[in-house]
C-alpha cells in the first residue's frame, strides 16, 4: 500500500526518550534524553543526527586512574570538587577512555554513552574539557589508541608570594613526556614572555626557559623534577606575587 507524505505547517513535538524504544523497524525516530541527540532507525541499526559540532564536552578530566576509584561523598578531579550532574572523563583507563556521569550525593559513578551511542570513544572523537587545575580549556582528540591533547587555550594562574619550588603543574610520564609552554607574566608594572619547552625519556626531566622579551624583573624562575612517574613543574618567587597567563601544548 503506498502512502501519501503529510504535510506538518506547525511542527511535530517529539517526547524526549531515555532509550532507544523496544521492536524499533527501518524508519522510526526519537529524540534521546539521554545522548541530546536524535535517532532514527537506519538499516537495522540506530543512528545519530548530530546537532553539534561533534565535540563532547566533560565537566574534569582525570588522566591518571587506570581503574574507576570508588566514591563515598566526595570527589576531588583535577583540584575540582565534583558534584552531581559533573560528568568526568576518564582518559586513562585500562579498558580505554570513557566519560562518567557523577550522581547519588558523589557516591556514584555512571558510565555514559557519550560518543554517538557509545562508551568509548572511536578514531577522532574529542572531548572539550570545561574545568580544573591544569586540563580547563582544553580539547583532547582519541586517535583510535590514545588520547592527545588537541587544543589548550590560554589560562591564568595566581603566582603566590615567597614560593620555594611550587608545584603547578604535573604530568604523568604514562600519557605525555613533551610539554611545550609560551607565556607571560606580570608583577606589577614588572613583565615578561618567554617559551618554555620541557621533556622527559619517564627517568630524566630537562627544562628550558626561554624568556623573550623582559621588563624589569618579575622575580619567577621555573623548574622542573621527576616525581615517581610524574613529570613537576614548579615555580619560585623572589619580588612579591605575580600572574601567570599559558597557553601550552602536551604530548
Amino acid at each position: 500500500m503506498a502512502l501519501n507524505f503529510q504535510t506538518i505547517s506547525k511542527g511535530l513535538g517529539l517526547v524526549p526518550q531515555a532509550s532507544a524504544p523496544a521492536s524499533p523497524v527501518n524508519g522510526d525516530c526519537y529524540y534521546d534524553s539521554t545522548l541530546f541527540k536524535f535517532r532514527f532507525r537506519q538499516n537495522g541499526a540506530w543512528v545519530s543526527i548530530n546537532t553539534t559540532s561533534g565535540v563532547v564536552k566533560a565537566r574534569l578530566m582525570d588522566a591518571d586512574s587506570t581503574t574507576i576509584p570508588v566514591i563515598a561523598g566526595s570527589l576531588t578531579v583535577d583540584g575540582v570538587a565534583a558534584a552531581d550532574g559533573d560528568r568526568i572523563f576518564y582518559s586513562g583507563l585500562s579498558g580505554g577512555p570513557k566519560i562518567y556521569l557523577v550522581g547519588g550525593g558523589v557516591t556514584t559513578l555512571t558510565v555514559q554513552l557519550a560518543f554517538d551511542g557509545s562508551s568509548s570513544p572511536t578514531d577522532g572523537d574529542s572531548v572539550y574539557v570545561q574545568e580544573g587545575d591544569y586540563y580547563a580549556d582544553n580539547q583532547f582528540l582519541y586517535d583510535g589508541a590514545l588520547v592527545k591533547n588537541f587544543l589548550n587555550n590560554k589560562t591564568s594562574l595566581a603566582l603566590l608570594a615567597a614560593q620555594t619550588n611550587t608545584v603547578f603543574i604535573e604530568l604523568d610520564t604514562a600519557d605525555f613526556e613533551n610539554l611545550s609552554m609560551e607565556y607571560s607574566i606580570v608583577n606589577g608594572s614588572s613583565r615578561r614572555n618567554g617559551i618554555l619547552y620541557l621533556t622527559s625519556n619517564g627517568t630524566l626531566v630537562d627544562i628550558n626557559d626561554l624568556a623573550l622579551s623582559v621588563i624589569s624583573d618579575v622575580g619567577v624562575a621555573f623548574s622542573a623534577v621527576m616525581s615517581g612517574a610524574n613529570i613537576q613543574l614548579r615555580y619560585s618567587t623572589t619580588a612579591g606575587a605575580a600572574t601567570l597567563k599559558r597557553t601550552a601544548r602536551i604530548w
